[in-house]
């Protein structure tokens, strides 16, 4: 014997899976917009490079680091690269090659070239003037612009001359 269903629990059916269906789609909606809030400025970053040199020199390998000088940025935002043979980089802060968020930065640099003492290739010593280590001391500040692209080149030196940046009048661009 076959059962057949009523008008009313066809209709019923018919009204839950709508329900269920309308359901599901709100809650979908609603954890769409959870992912959908403000980006905070920090959070953007434009594609931005420069080169560093050291007494006219391009060099390999050292790190470059930028730190917001805003109090809104978090502590953990800090664009950083390393400088290829040629002298050149780009600016990773969230992921690789994105470059920085816009503002303005003190930047450090070291450069800890590869030594081999006899056991295979280490990192050596700090070949750069302590000052350039951190940002306070390095007086090298860098203004990353919406447009971002390369930044005025850090050219280091032995001694102390000059201070350039996008901040200043002048043309000297000796550290």
């Amino acid at each position: 014997m076959v059962k057949r269903e009523s008008a009313h629990e066809v209709l019923l059916a018919k009204t839950s899976s709508a329900f269920v269906v309308t359901l599901l789609g709100c809650a979908l909606c609603f954890l769409g917009s959870l992912g959908c809030k403000a980006r905070q400025p920090w959070e953007i970053a434009v594609p931005t490079s420069g080169t560093v040199t050291f007494d006219g020199k391009p060099i390999s390998g050292a790190e470059v680091t930028l730190a917001p000088t805003s109090k809104d940025v978090p502590n953990t935002v800090r664009p950083s690269a390393t400088t290829k043979a040629d002298g050149t980089f780009k600016l990773t802060t969230h992921v690789q090659d994105d470059g920085a968020p816009v503002g303005e930065y003190q930047v450090s640099v070291i450069w800890h070239p590869l030594v081999d003492n006899g056991g295979g290739p280490s990192r050596g010593g700090n070949k750069l003037p302590e000052r350039y280590s951190r940002p306070e001391t390095s007086k090298i500040t860098a203004a990353v612009t919406p447009q971002g692209g390369p930044l005025p080149p850090f050219n280091l030196t032995t001694k102390c001359v000059s201070v350039k940046n996008t901040l200043f009048d002048s043309d000297d661009s000796t550290y």
